[in-house]
């Protein structure tokens, strides 16, 4: 028989598994959405310097190797490009978002998790969160000692 502390302890590893594989899973699909908006950037950047010939009509790739080719208008091509860049730059925001959620809920389910042992990347997150709060501070610091510094 499972005494009710050892339940709760393993509900709350459990939980904790949940939430590294969800925070992996989404942090996979961010580096497939930047690896998008990388291909559409490179492509409008193209279409810009005027590497790519001004035709009536090009052939784009939908779905990859086994995807299908279609010839489109350039405009229809150039537009359908920037909406997929807005699209992607949403997607990419929200999971960055529900990323950082579930690493403050991480985080309140094991506050003794030493930094050394996090993830690399979960680390980057927590201090880019905390940058601005030091920021504020130390430009009020900053702002205190020009004070100091003009009432000499």
């Amino acid at each position: 028989m499972i005494s009710r502390d050892m339940q709760e302890t393993m509900s709350r590893f459990a939980k904790i598994e949940r939430l590294t594989e969800e925070i992996l899973t989404l942090r996979q699909e961010m580096v497939e959405f930047d690896r998008k908006r990388n291909y559409n950037r490179e492509c409008l950047g193209a279409f810009r310097r005027g590497e790519i010939q001004p035709n009536n009509k090009l052939w784009m790739s939908f779905g990859g190797m086994q995807g299908i080719m279609v010839k489109m208008p350039r405009k229809n091509l150039v537009s359908m490009l920037e909406g997929e860049q807005v699209k992607l730059n949403e997607l990419y925001d929200k999971n960055r978002g529900v990323i950082k959620g579930k690493i403050k809920e991480l985080n309140s389910l094991s506050p003794d998790l030493l930094a050394s042992d996090m993830d690399p990347y979960v680390m980057e997150l927590l201090l880019k969160e905390q940058k601005p709060a030091k920021n504020k501070s130390s430009s009020a610091i900053a702002e205190d000692s020009d004070e100091n510094e003009n009432s000499d």
